[in-house]
């Protein structure tokens, strides 16, 4: 990975010390050998004085200069603390093998093609893909009828105004809980917590919203479906009659309809464009404006951890930056038009075999026929729902997510800003309420915020389908001898003894003579077998509703903790930002404070005062590192020993032998 430490290109031009101000930004660091050893060349006005009063510098905020490194990155001090800080990053690359390998390019790449192909077995390989029942979906079936379902005008307007007025509760809830819980009360980066508290110069006020507009969806579907089930209970006080009553059926929607058109669809079309924006993302950040002038001390951590060591990759973000509008569209465009073809006409071939009633079996073809089950589908469900974070979690920016420079695919904008300013002029009832509907979207967060939907909503596939599959749910016929699994067309026998989100009558169709009559004696339904999987008839949740734990069953329960532990680390990451230290990190801390003596012999009480105010409540690796700065004995050097070696480095006008003869000193006696 190279020197953390590392300011410069090697091989980049050496500049002679400079007598311009500090506050103005020049093109290029010092020599990565003088910011080791300590030196600095860029002269201050007040040096003079600093010397004759004291051998130690004057307090000064370290937290504000740090802030300071876009504008002055020659500064060694704002270098150094913006490298701490890196080292102190929760799952930064610079810092940990484990988070190299894991947010490498190839990696990263990988990961998003992955989960790609394992949706397809997802939707393509599910059994109930291709039942001709009407579907039933929790959540999404409620909001369908709120605002689809046909009735009397009577009930029908009250409805609308009644999912309208829920809705705006359902964005305004979302606002609240961004900014004064996630944002201000936990204090989290991810959803716009400013941990410099107004001194960082870049970062925009917008920002703040981080986050926003995912709440918000997220709320307004839950106002949506609990708002729903106080309706009901209203038309059941009223004594209206149960037609106007909603429901979590999906009239109209096949369950075949909706795995392979609707949620299928949505689910690779997402996909596709989580492979584009990986890539755009990535060769975006090898081409940053830091990179470009040889900031490497400032510039970004996936520059730093990969593209550096690999100058090809500097040379294809610079091409990439000219060309990636036309390549991402045509790649869009060429991934969606084959995608979305192929998808709605395996929908329509399965549904001619139906409608024609043919003599040949639904979903055939598929290589995984012989081995899917409800162990296969259930164990690819939870790798599926531990890939969609991966995929986040790998983001260079992660957990944060702040990098507001970062275009959105396709386009060339970095953020999308509703702000709703001639409403909120209107009067303070206004502005209060359209302060709490506006939104704001990063470009990074626009790219993710399609698989931070899935994240949020993975659980009602491993959970709630997978977990608990029984064919009669999907008003099919199971064979418990071969383990095959039939769908029948007859609407009024499936509404008759499925007719409901959980079967109503599910032993009713476990061998079942039905499923044979129709090939065997000409009788109706019409029968025809899926291919595409089996059922070995182990269940969760059984044919009398009971929960089942032991035997095989407790091998789907087990599978379950594969994603519970990957949201337990996924949202701990996120709450421990900047605080996640582990045992591997205890050296290079010290290691790191032991090599920059120059910057902590100068008011460390001072340094340490700031550095713990502004990474918060650090863990104990790194607070014994830092009480063992404070006591003189950190790393196995006193503060005299410290000043010995700060007195032994060449001053500002050494030359360049000089200074790598210093430092190569400095790394010996570590």
């Amino acid at each position: 990975m190279g020197n953390l430490m590392d300011a410069g290109h090697e091989d980049g031009p050496q500049h002679e010390p400079s007598t311009q101000s500090p506050e103005k930004p020049i093109a290029a660091l010092p020599d990565p050998d003088t910011l080791l050893a300590g030196a600095d060349t860029t002269p201050k006005a007040d040096d003079a004085v600093h010397e004759a009063t004291s051998p130690v510098s004057t307090p000064r905020s370290y937290t504000k200069k740090m802030t300071q490194k876009a504008q002055d990155p020659n500064d060694p001090d704002a270098v150094a603390m913006h490298n701490f800080r890196e080292l102190l990053a929760s799952g930064s690359p610079l810092n940990s093998t484990f988070w190299y390998i894991i947010k490498h390019p190839v990696t990263r790449l990988s990961s998003a093609v992955l989960t790609m192909f394992l949706n397809f077995f997802v939707y393509l390989g599910d059994p109930a893909s291709y039942s001709v029942s009407m579907s039933y979906g929790t959540l999404l079936g409620d909001i369908y009828h709120g605002f689809f379902q046909p009735d009397d005008a009577a009930f029908l307007v009250p409805r609308v105004i009644f999912m309208v007025v829920t809705g705006v509760c359902g964005m305004f809830l979302g606002g609240v809980l961004q900014r004064r819980v996630l944002r201000d009360y936990f204090r989290i980066e991810l959803f716009g917590y400013d941990r410099m508290q107004g001194n960082d110069p870049d970062r925009k006020p917008e920002q703040d919203d981080d986050g926003g507009l995912l709440i918000s969806i997220l709320t307004t579907a839950l106002c949506w479906y609990f708002g729903l089930m106080i309706y009901n209970e209203i038309l059941i006080a009223a004594g209206a009659h149960e037609d106007h009553h909603l429901d979590e059926g999906m009239h109209n929607w096949t369950f075949a309809g909706y795995n392979l058109v609707l949620a299928g669809l949505l689910a690779f079309v997402s996909d596709w464009w989580n492979i584009i924006t990986v890539v755009d993302q990535m060769l975006q950040e090898f081409d940053k404006s830091a990179a470009r002038k040889g900031h490497v001390a400032t510039a970004t951590t996936g520059y730093k951890a990969y593209g550096k060591p690999h100058p090809r990759l500097i040379k294809l973000g610079h091409w990439w930056e000219d060309h990636r509008i036309v390549i991402t569209r045509g790649w869009l465009l060429v991934g969606w038009g084959v995608i979305i073809p192929l998808m709605i006409h395996h929908f329509n071939l399965n549904m001619r075999i139906v409608e024609n009633r043919l003599d040949i079996p639904m979903g055939d073809g598929w290589p995984w026929a012989r081995w899917n089950n409800e162990f296969t589908r259930m164990a690819v469900a939870s790798a599926v729902a531990c890939m969609n974070m991966l995929i986040v979690t790998q983001d260079w920016d992660f957990p944060d997510l702040n990098a507001e420079d970062v275009k959105i695919a396709a386009t060339d904008f970095t953020e999308i800003n509703v702000d709703w300013a001639k409403f909120r002029a209107r009067g303070p009832w206004c502005e209060w309420l359209f302060n709490h509907l506006s939104f704001y979207i990063s470009g990074k967060w626009f790219n993710y915020m399609s698989i931070f939907i899935a994240i949020s909503f993975d659980w009602s596939y491993w959970f709630m389908t997978a977990l608990v599959f029984r064919p009669c749910d999907y008003a099919q016929f199971w064979d418990s001898e071969t383990g095959y699994i039939y769908t029948m067309d007859d609407r009024h026998l499936s509404a008759e003894h499925a007719g409901a989100a959980a079967a109503v009558d599910c032993p009713w169709f476990t061998d079942n003579k039905l499923q044979n009559g129709w090939k065997v004696n000409g009788t109706n339904p019409y029968v025809v077998r899926v291919a595409t999987g089996t059922f070995s008839g182990v269940y969760t949740v059984d044919e009398d509703d009971a929960y089942v734990f032991g035997g095989w069953a407790s091998v789907l329960w087990l599978l379950c903790l594969p994603p519970i532990f990957a949201y337990i680390g996924f949202f701990w990451i996120v709450g421990t930002h900047d605080k996640l230290v582990g045992r591997s990190k205890e050296k290079r801390v010290k290691k790191w404070l032991a090599e920059h003596g120059n910057l902590t012999n100068k008011d460390e009480s001072d340094i340490l005062t700031e550095m713990k105010e502004y990474f918060g409540d650090v863990n104990s690796h790194v607070r014994i590192a830092i009480e063992r700065l404070e006591q003189g004995n950190c790393c196995g050097k006193s503060k005299s020993e410290a000043a010995e070696d700060q007195a032994e480095l060449p001053g500002p006008g050494a030359s360049r032998g000089e200074l790598q003869i210093a430092s190569k000193t400095s790394e010996e006696g570590l």
